[in-house]
């Protein structure tokens, strides 16, 4: 992805991010193996993000990462007095230049629930609503049943290739694409970005107010 100056890089700390993003996928594969039951994908998204919360902090002094996970991070929003619950959100204080907040955003995905993962409660809380308010990187991640990733996001990236679906989440084209694959945010971790322009109050403080979503599926047994 072509990024203009005021990248995302430009606030996170690359190799942590990356460090961190690679941890929750490696403790994910991990648990697959050795307690597949506690991640089925029968299970519903909360109990699944909180077996996978409580692996992570069993965990995290094998990564090497100085911070630490938090799973439904609550935060309450200004207009309506409700609160949002994030579902995991990796913190850390290690860089001197800028405080690292990456907010992981899990959905179940099919082919017959394209929808949810990209509308208002999926991508749509990046765009619109009050999640990674001011932050320049967020990341979805899609629970897919066992062996259907390929089918999943090669039909996921058709629908958010459309101009009415690309249009609804202010999406930003580069080289022609709004999906943009490889991964440039998360290589080797993520399957693809895409890039959205923020509403004002809610995109990091940087010239081009954009927010990258990296996106990461799981094999879920």
């Amino acid at each position: 992805m072509r990024r203009n100056t005021h990248s995302w890089e430009d606030i996170f700390p690359p190799d942590e991010t990356q460090s961190a993003a690679k941890f929750l996928v490696k403790t994910w594969e991990r648990i697959a193996k050795k307690a597949p039951r506690t991640i089925s994908y029968t299970l519903s998204e909360p109990k699944i993000t909180e077996s996978l919360h409580y692996y992570l902090d069993c965990f995290k002094g094998e990564s090497g990462l100085t911070g630490f996970w938090i799973n439904e991070n609550q935060k309450l929003t200004k207009k309506s007095k409700s609160r949002i619950r994030m579902d995991i959100t990796y913190f850390s204080n290690a860089s001197p230049q800028q405080q690292l907040q990456l907010i992981f955003e899990f959905k179940k995905i099919s082919q017959s629930t394209l929808a949810k993962y990209y509308g208002k409660n999926g991508m749509g809380r990046f765009v619109y609503g009050d999640y990674a308010l001011k932050l320049p990187l967020a990341l979805m991640v899609g629970l897919h049943s066992k062996g259907n990733k390929n089918a999943v996001t090669k039909s996921l990236h058709a629908s958010l290739s459309t101009g009415k679906v690309a249009s609804r989440l202010k999406m930003i084209f580069n080289d022609g694409s709004c999906v943009n694959q490889p991964s440039a945010a998360i290589p080797s971790v993520a399957e693809f970005d895409t890039e959205h322009k923020r509403l004002p109050g809610k995109a990091p403080p940087a010239t081009k107010k954009t927010i990258v979503i990296a996106h990461i599926f799981l094999d879920c047994p």
